[in-house]
């Protein structure tokens, strides 16, 4: 199951690591919701971030979205990742609506991604991206308007057409594919 630990601070943190095996939803209720360990979103389930929720993502720890994660404009999605990787994997679906990416510790040996595997959906618009990288596997499902890449986006080449209705880039890396 899913473990959760409450902090009191001025901002209180609520700890989360492990498996969410049911539909959740974490809202809004002046805390900040802090992955310390790798979170599991498993096959199936739906976890939701309602408008204005916060999330921390530490350092060494991922999101594995094997169901659905949906991004319901949080007020922020950070991620510190000191000396070591973070980021979302999906091999499920994520939509993104009004989130706001930021990587708010950068370290030359560290890095902060979002990969969509092969196969798999990623629904985002009016979102800021301003993490190291976005990842779209051959295969994937990608639709994505009106938001902002600061940082490099990879992908095949077929995907361009799908980047356009976007505002700006950071680098975009292309990998194989067509560009027509």
């Amino acid at each position: 199951g899913i473990l959760l630990g409450l902090c009191q601070s001025a901002l209180a943190q609520i700890y989360v690591s492990g498996h969410i095996t049911n539909d959740t939803v974490w809202t809004n209720i002046s805390a900040t919701y802090t992955v310390n360990g790798n979170l599991y979103v498993d096959p199936g389930v739906t976890l939701t971030l309602a408008p204005s929720t916060r999330l921390y993502l530490n350092a060494n720890c991922s999101i594995t979205v094997d169901g659905s994660l949906v991004l319901d404009h949080p007020e922020w999605v950070q991620f510190r990742d000191y000396n070591g990787n973070c980021g979302f994997v999906v091999n499920g679906t994520m939509t993104a609506t009004g989130a706001v990416f930021q990587d708010i510790n950068t370290s030359y040996n560290a890095w902060t991604s979002l990969t969509i595997n092969n196969t798999r959906s990623f629904t985002a618009s009016g979102c800021n991206l301003a993490i190291n990288a976005v990842e779209f596997n051959a295969g994937s499902t990608v639709n994505v308007t009106g938001n902002v890449f600061g940082a490099g986006v990879y992908c095949a080449a077929d995907y361009v057409p799908k980047l356009l209705p976007n505002t700006s880039f950071g680098v975009v890396y292309l990998s194989g594919g067509t560009l027509t």
